[in-house]
């Protein structure tokens, strides 16, 4: 088992990735939301932005 380090660094912001998708995805499968709908009043479509 590795020993603590306090000053690693990780990068969280790519862990929550997936945790969004999913979450966007769970949307898409019951009904709730549409890969293909504009993100707000932007150009840009769900599908889009999980491409990203």
């Amino acid at each position: 088992m590795p020993t603590e380090q306090p000053d690693l660094v990780v990068p969280w912001w790519s862990f929550t990735k997936p945790v969004i998708a999913t979450a966007a995805l769970s949307l898409v499968r019951d009904g709730l939301i549409q890969l293909d709908d504009p993100v707000q009043e932007n150009h840009f479509t769900l599908r889009q932005l999980l491409r990203h």
